[in-house]
């Protein structure tokens, strides 16, 4: 059985403003590549208005959470 995770896949895109503004969007996928996938599909979708999309990053949904978790330097009170 598959395991889905819910990425959050963000891109770089020209806006009608002249400038170039991060889009993000959150999809379930099985890796990282799919949630691409998956994004790319959504990309040409009519009610996007960026155009020139550049793929910033990809990652998982919960990925600071399970850092902040971590303590990795730990403190003594």
């Amino acid at each position: 059985m598959q395991q889905y995770i819910k990425y959050i896949v963000t891109y770089l895109g020209d806006y009608p403003c002249g400038h170039r503004h991060p889009l993000q969007m959150t999809v379930s996928a099985t890796d990282a590549q799919e949630a691409i996938n998956k994004t790319n599909t959504a990309l040409n979708d009519d009610r996007i208005d960026s155009t020139n999309h550049s793929l910033f990053s990809v990652l998982p949904k919960d990925y600071g959470d399970e850092l902040r978790e971590l303590d990795i330097c730990h403190k003594e009170k």
